[in-house]
């Protein structure tokens, strides 16, 4: 039995670090998790480094071996007179959230009563001209008093 004072050190298995084959993390592309995190159990930073550069080299190369599939599948429908593929749509902030009922649109019947009945809707409207006070300094130029004759 070992002493109070040494730790016990657990060892990571080939099985678990990755594969299995090798003890490095799988390669199996987009379908799992990121290049970063595939190489981030690796400690070596030299290994780490070019095993990353492998990794994103080879995910860069199916993106556009993707793309380029697309791409002829689009030609090739236009070739024979059919409507292409549609477009795979861009995952963004917008499209990807979730609607929220309690947003408020404008045709709401309750949001049109209210502005209906704003206190500031004349001034919203131009219905009536806006209220305006021009002050000025103690001692105003000829330039402030143009200004002034200007504005009103």
């Amino acid at each position: 039995m070992k002493a109070d004072g040494e730790k016990k050190r657990k060892r990571r298995s080939k099985q678990d670090a990755g594969d299995g084959d090798d003890g490095k993390p799988s390669t199996s592309g987009s379908d799992g998790p990121s290049v970063g995190k595939q190489t981030s159990g690796i400690r070596n930073k030299l290994v780490r480094s070019e095993m990353y550069a492998k990794l994103k080299h080879k995910a860069l190369k199916k993106k556009k071996s993707d793309r380029l599939k697309r791409n002829k599948a689009d030609e090739k429908a236009i070739a024979q007179g059919l409507e292409p593929p549609p477009r795979q749509q861009q995952k963004t902030i917008e499209n990807t959230r979730e609607k929220d009922e309690t947003l408020v649109t404008g045709d709401d019947e309750e949001v049109q009563a209210d502005e209906e009945q704003d206190e500031f809707a004349e001034h919203f409207a131009r219905s009536r001209p806006p209220k305006v006070l021009i002050t000025t300094c103690y001692k105003p130029t000829k330039v402030m008093y143009t200004f002034i004759s200007e504005m009103l």
